[in-house]
């Protein structure tokens, strides 16, 4: 758990790491310490960096907006219909998706916690 800002702010930089040493092996032995990494952040930022219920689904819906893209803009993230089921709540980014988003939009991989 996370405690302080302080913790908060040296996982994020850890995540950061892992996701490059990781990339998208989900068999790498680090995948299940980067998803459980993400899962105390996001519990954290619920508590301290509560953003008036933006998730994200609302990040991605809001970019696909402002870059004018479509459900099969990003092959990675799957096909349309699972964008779709995304953007709706039906399913939840996971971390290959989310490194896919984060170097698509050039953005931190938080942003999609």
């Amino acid at each position: 758990m996370l405690y302080t800002e302080e913790h908060y702010t040296q996982a994020l930089e850890t995540l950061d790491n892992l996701l490059e040493i990781v990339g998208e092996d989900e068999n790498h032995p680090f995948y299940e310490l980067l998803d459980t990494l993400g899962i105390m952040i996001a519990a954290y930022e619920e508590i301290h960096h509560s953003v008036d219920d933006v998730v994200s689904r609302d990040v991605l819906r809001f970019l696909m907006d402002e870059h004018h893209l479509t459900l099969s803009f990003l092959p990675e993230l799957g096909v349309p219909e699972t964008v779709s089921e995304i953007l709706i709540g039906k399913h939840k980014l996971n971390v290959t998706q989310i490194r896919a988003l984060s170097e698509h939009f050039g953005l931190s991989p938080v942003t999609f916690l």
